[in-house]
């Protein structure tokens, strides 16, 4: 179960355990927190320096996100981002098919009379999901004051962030169910829906494990491929490729139907038994291939009572059926008070769609 996290180098009594690439370094000058850019949440680090170089990373101890944890990527790669030989330090211009040094003013003024040559609207700008938002605010004013184009691109649109916004957007209701990573916090009930956090989302990860070991947390696990955190699941379903609008449209009717039995529920839920009146359990196992047994096991248990966290990643909303993956997921979380966590891809992800939503 290590995530090579370091964590176990910090806490060495004997200091047999050390950073090897540490070894000869020798002491740092300074340390500078930062806000780490490798995923989306954002983990405060001590950043320490020997002049312009970076000597090593450490988590913050007081960091409101990792509160002193680091994983893989922060603790050892921040360093070799921004001293890699690839990294580009210097406007280059290609010449005659190779790639030359120029100084900013002329890059520019190269790029500005480039851009004067093309009418409104015939120029497309791609954003990095990375940009800062004051980076995007820039970008959006170049976009559309001055090349009078609304063609603005980033490469994660179908991310898990900008899925979920959308259809908030079009719907209004989805609003209210606009989860943070807190809600794991009080969750007695976690669903993680087809993402391997532990990768991923490592910090994350450590909270969920914490919530399962500490405070007796159930995990639920709807996904495909096998994990490695599948064995602190006692609730896991093996969903086929393909198959997670009927599996959780499935697990919602079964919900429903228990209601329905139920005494005194407090909430109208005829619009929603009329939407699902053709979908009949009897065929759950020719839809999607899990039997009606394990699928009443797992909805029967989801639906006791007590808050419900759904963690859902780019594996549910990255593609065509996407946006319909999440509305059952969605209409899930509603029939179990449950919340709906989206983790991000890249650093400024949401920021960035809140300056689109802005206008």
């Amino acid at each position: 179960g290590c995530q090579f996290c370091g964590a176990c180098v910090d806490v060495c009594p004997t200091g047999a355990l050390t950073e090897k690439s540490m070894k000869y370094e020798g002491l740092p000058e300074q340390a500078s927190q930062v806000v780490c850019t490798l995923c989306s949440l954002g983990c405060r680090m001590d950043v320490h320096t020997r002049g312009n170089s970076i000597l090593f990373s450490r988590p913050a101890e007081e960091g409101p996100v990792n509160a002193g944890q680091a994983c893989v990527k922060g603790r050892f790669f921040l360093k070799d981002v921004v001293h890699t030989p690839k990294r580009v330090t210097r406007p280059l211009v290609r010449e005659k098919g190779e790639w030359v040094e120029k100084g900013w003013g002329e890059a520019l003024a190269l790029v500005a009379r480039k851009l004067k040559e093309f009418k409104p609207g015939e120029t497309a700008l791609v954003e990095s999901s990375q940009a800062s938002c004051e980076e995007g605010f820039v970008l959006r004013n170049l976009a559309g004051e001055v090349l009078k184009t609304t063609n603005l691109f980033r490469p994660h649109v179908f991310s898990p962030t900008s899925t979920y916004l959308r259809m908030m957007d079009r719907s209004g209701i989805l609003s209210g169910l606009n989860g943070k990573e807190d809600a794991i916090d009080a969750a007695e009930k976690i669903v993680v829906v087809g993402t391997d956090i532990a990768t991923t989302h490592p910090i994350v990860w450590l909270k969920v494990l914490d919530a399962v070991k500490s405070r007796g947390a159930e995990l639920f696990v709807l996904a495909s491929p096998e994990f490695a955190f599948d064995r602190f699941s006692k609730n896991t379903l093996r969903i086929p490729p393909g198959a997670e609008v009927p599996v959780l449209t499935g697990i919602s009717k079964l919900i429903l139907e228990r209601k329905e039995e139920a005494e005194g529920t407090e909430k109208d839920y005829s619009a929603f038994a009329a939407d699902l009146e053709g979908w009949s359990l009897k065929d759950y196992e020719k839809n999607t291939g899990i039997s009606l047994e394990a699928i009443l096991d797992f909805g029967v248990r989801l639906s006791e009572p007590g808050p419900v966290a759904y963690l859902f990643g780019a594996e549910a909303s990255s593609r065509p059926d996407g946006e319909a993956v999440l509305s059952a997921l969605w209409n899930l979380a509603q029939q179990t008070e449950g919340s709906l966590v989206p983790l991000g891809m890249e650093a400024n992800e949401r920021g960035l769609l809140e300056l689109d939503r802005s206008g």
